[in-house]
């Protein structure tokens, strides 16, 4: 199942011939101003992000627009890595994009300053390991890094019809057709997600997006956190 998954995503992005663009949220978190979430106060001169799932590259073209030094991606096959990083090479943006997975992510220890995790962390392999993925996104970040992370909530429309087992939800119906046969993690809370992280991360802020989008219930928990 997870080299049909694989083979469905490597598909889907390599058959882009446009650049979506970024996520709404993901530019509300790095850029603006509210009163429980500043993260440019000092801006992001000399740091360093991963973008794990950076699929085509919208996300790493922020980054760098809005300063990032060094900004690195991960994806699920080579054939995405290629394409995203010939993208990337095309537009003049400096990248290290390499194939990883939540608990493989293949770069170094303490490597970064900022780790994006958007609707990303809750895939899971056949080993149904979800504090591997946290560890492993601990591992990559620098003592204090910060993790921008967005999880669905237990009614969020992706979770439609799909079989529930465990704390697991394997997709049946998906709209969109890519994640069918995917098992993820499902989270109850903002608590529940905090007791799965807190090994290794602190000082958790959460937001929320609830938005239907024109028949698609959009309900999903953001947020950051600071590994300990």
């Amino acid at each position: 199942m997870l080299q049909e998954q694989t083979e469905r995503w490597s598909k889907a992005y390599t058959h882009m011939t446009r650049m979506a663009y970024p996520a709404e949220y993901v530019i509300r978190m790095f850029r603006g101003n509210y009163p429980r979430l500043n993260l440019c106060d000092k801006g992001y001169e000399g740091k360093s992000i991963l973008d794990i799932g950076c699929g085509d590259g919208r996300h790493l073209c922020f980054f760098d627009s809005i300063g990032f030094s060094k900004v690195c991606g991960t994806e699920i096959s080579q054939e995405i890595v290629d394409t995203t990083k010939k993208r990337m090479d095309e537009l003049g943006i400096d990248t290290d994009i390499r194939v990883g997975v939540n608990n493989a992510l293949g770069f170094e220890d303490s490597s970064f300053d900022y780790l994006l995790s958007w609707n990303v962390c809750y895939y899971l392999d056949d080993e149904m390991d979800f504090s591997s993925h946290v560890k492993e996104y601990a591992r990559v970040l620098k003592k204090d890094g910060i993790m921008v992370f967005s999880i669905p909530f237990k009614d969020c429309f992706v979770y439609k019809d799909g079989i529930e087992k465990d704390g697991f939800m394997t997709i049946t119906n998906d709209w969109f057709g890519t994640r069918n046969g995917s098992v993820q993690k499902i989270f109850q809370d903002e608590a529940d997600i905090e007791k799965e992280f807190g090994t290794y991360f602190k000082d958790f802020v959460f937001g929320t997006i609830t938005d239907d989008c024109f028949g698609l219930d959009y309900r999903w928990y953001i947020g950051y956190c600071r590994k300990k």
